[in-house]
């Protein structure tokens, strides 16, 4: 088939190559959001016709530059979004896609995140998806996100053909369907995550998953099922071998004899996630080893796939025999790609996800894993949407680390933090004064009662079935976030129940995220006086420098309030120093070491716990720490050894009960999975994991307290320090 370009760019792209506009300000027909440029963003034409975007000063958000075009001549198409960039100054080039439909539904979404550029070469990069039939416009244009600069050339958006090539529209699986695509996701995972041959690094898994999903669900029987897996591993593994039957009908297995190549797994490292090596504490590379360092058992893996069938995986193959193939062989029609649109697409990402899931997930947490995977495929084959869908799977693994990123994401809010309290969802906190274009009414103590006629408590039952965590408080914490969160600007009429008992329906325009940047929480300044002789620090957002001015006062106080109410910077570690007595060091973080099929790891590697010394001038006066069930992560760590070292009482609710490095990796372009990559112990040993750092004192909001304005648990943390 010759694949046929229907360039529709030159007519609605305005200025695609950048050749227009003044030199060393924004390319005429794209737009920098103010927002982007009062964050330190710049965009600039160059004299050689290419436009640098880059960050003037340090910054932890992201700017894009974009234009809109309609989408009605794209509608029922797939498109590409092809340009050239380049990384400059350290930064990470990208490009984004967005398919906006009728009604502010979002369509095809897609940003580079799991591949950006980062190299100083001019490199070719694309973006292909469908647009959907009801589409109103496309956003697209290129995209920085944090420090560095990057630079383009050469914008284009083609037409490649119809949306609907691949596996069709969804469709509901047969029992027998559900066991050979089950089959096919063992299969498919071993290989991709353990197979060393340059065809499985090599090859386009989403697109070789997908392009056969259709063929291997439809098998009748175990012969049949046994030939179709065969003939599609094949392509990028030629020496696994697959049969109908079990492992006393293995093929006859030939010894290696020279030095033997295999993947050595630390973890899941950024060789599969596209995460920054000089950054990641994981590694997967390819290694050769002596044949008598290896193991016979260490050479294969016997893999019962179920439905009947079983494979035979090698995990280490001989360097001096042909290398089996150079490269993945493409699987499907050139002018299609893996799209979360395509039933196909779906079923692959699913067993993608579940792969990664089964064997680098570091925690047993009662995970019944061939159940959620034939949940997940069966989801995935019915349901138009994949985000929830893959929710649902990493929501299995209890990890408050477990995210989906992917084009269901909302870029506005309602202007209000939420409480989860025995009343059901409180506002806890309204942004600013309110006024017609933010809150309009709405009131601390107000019980969220329905949004747009949809009762509150319907919501929330789907929110937490489509919420990874660990705990409680985390569950609570992420949920009442995401209940506030809105894809559009359109009002939300929001039924709520005053504090006298009343009902009334109240008009909530929703803000962007953004502006909840510029609305924290109003809490006491750093080394305020909280009462004779007690002093308050929030960690949270207390830096080195104006740690180190708030010293002396903290240092001459009787009684010292730390708030950890948030996630802390660098200055945290800080503050622990000035606090302790001897030498410290960090709980016991253990990452995976020789990671194998279906097995635990070889061995856990604790070697990265910090080590740290006390610092002068010492706080000696008696400490109170508050947290919730927001606290996390990096949060979790300095309040670890809060815990262990006995430096302070902490007052609050339990913590998340979530630490450790994360690992990141894209099941389907567009989708980026989060999950928690090493396990973690208290210092003594017991698990931190489901556990977190439960208070010495219980303290939490109330109703009535939040209607008030009055924040209960530092009233709680100041009355122990008293």
């Amino acid at each position: 088939m010759h694949l046929v370009l229907v360039s529709l760019a030159l007519a609605q792209v305005v200025n695609p190559s950048f050749d227009d506009g003044e030199v060393g300000s924004v390319p005429t027909g794209w737009i920098l959001p103010e927002v982007a440029a009062a964050e330190g963003y710049r965009a600039e034409r160059t004299r050689v016709g290419t436009v640098i975007l880059r960050a003037q000063g340090p910054t932890r958000t992201f700017a894009t530059l974009s234009q809109a075009v309609d989408a009605t001549p794209y509608r029922g198409k797939r498109i590409r979004l092809r340009g050239r960039v380049r990384a400059r100054d350290g930064g990470g080039a990208q490009l984004w896609l967005r398919v906006d439909r009728r009604g502010g539904a979002l369509g095809y979404f897609d940003n580079m995140r799991d591949r950006p550029v980062q190299t100083r070469e001019w490199t070719d990069v694309d973006i292909v998806g469908p647009v959907a039939d009801d589409a109103s416009q496309l956003l697209f244009g290129l995209l920085l996100s944090g420090r560095g600069a990057m630079e383009a050339d050469d914008l284009r958006l083609e037409v490649l053909g119809p949306a609907g090539e691949g596996d069709g529209a969804p469709a509901p699986l047969s029992e027998a369907g559900v066991d050979n695509l089950a089959a096919w996701a063992r299969l498919g995972g071993v290989v991709e995550l353990f197979h060393p041959s340059p065809g499985a690094r090599a090859a386009d898994w989403a697109r070789l998953l997908a392009g056969t999903a259709a063929s291997i669900e439809g098998a009748r029987d175990a012969t049949e099922l046994a030939a179709h897996l065969q003939a599609a591993i094949t392509s990028v593994a030629p020496s696994v071998a697959v049969w109908a039957g079990g492992p006393e009908a293995a093929p006859a297995w030939a010894p290696r004899r020279g030095p033997l190549l295999l993947v050595d797994h630390r973890g899941l490292g950024p060789t599969w996630t596209g995460m920054d090596p000089e950054r990641s504490v994981y590694h997967s590379i390819l290694r050769v080893r002596p044949a008598r360092r290896v193991p016979d058992v260490d050479e294969a893996v016997l893999v019962s796939l179920g439905a009947g069938v079983t494979a035979r995986v090698p995990l280490a193959l001989d360097t001096a025999a042909r290398p089996e193939v150079e490269a993945g062989a493409p699987v499907g029609r050139e002018a299609w790609a893996p799209s979360d649109g395509d039933r196909g697409s779906r079923l692959a990402a699913v067993m993608r996800t579940w792969s990664v899931l089964r064997h680098f997930y570091p925690y047993e947490v009662g995970v019944d894993w061939d159940a959620e995977l034939r949940a997940a495929l069966v989801a995935a084959a019915e349901w138009p949407s994949l985000q929830p869908v893959l929710e649902r799977l990493v929501a299995a693994i209890e990890d408050g680390h477990g995210h989906v990123s992917g084009p269901d994401r909302t870029g506005y809010t309602l202007p209000v933090e939420l409480a989860w309290l025995d009343e059901g969802a409180v506002v806890a906190r309204v942004w600013g004064a309110p006024d017609t274009s933010s809150a309009s009414g709405l009131r601390p103590g107000d019980v969220l009662v329905a949004l747009d006629g949809v009762p509150v408590p319907t919501i929330v039952a789907d929110l937490r079935a489509r919420t990874s965590s660990a705990t409680e408080g985390w569950t609570r914490y992420v949920t009442m976030g995401a209940l506030a969160a809105r894809a559009t600007a359109v009002p939300v009429v929001v039924t709520v129940q005053r504090m006298d008992g009343t009902t009334e329906d109240v008009s909530v325009v929703p803000r962007t995220a953004w502006d909840a940047r510029k609305h924290p929480a109003p809490r006491p300044a750093h080394g305020a006086e909280l009462a004779p002789g007690l002093r308050y620090l929030d960690l949270t957002t207390v830096t080195e420098e104006e740690l180190a001015a708030a010293l002396p006062t903290l240092v001459a106080a009787e009684g010292v309030v730390v708030d950890m109410r948030g996630y802390p910077g660098t200055a945290a570690r800080s503050l622990l120093r000035h606090l302790a007595i001897r030498p410290f060091e960090s709980a016991r973080w253990m990452v995976p070491d020789g990671v194998r099929p279906f097995a635990e790891p070889a061995a856990w590697d604790s070697r990265g716990r910090w080590r740290m010394t006390p610092r002068r001038p010492r706080i000696a006066g008696r400490v109170v720490f508050l947290v919730d069930g927001g606290v996390i992560s990096y949060a979790e760590s300095i309040m670890a050894i809060v815990e262990a070292e006995q430096l302070g009482t902490i007052v609050g609710a339990p913590t998340a009960g979530t630490n450790g490095n994360i690992n990141v990796f894209s099941p389907l372009p567009g989708y980026a999975v989060t999950f928690t990559g090493m396990r973690v112990l208290k210092h003594d040993g017991s698990p931190h994991h489901g556990v977190g750092i439960v208070p010495t004192i219980a303290a939490a909001p109330t109703r009535a307290g939040l209607a008030a304005g009055v924040d209960e648990v530092l009233a709680a943390g100041i009355e122990v320090v008293r």
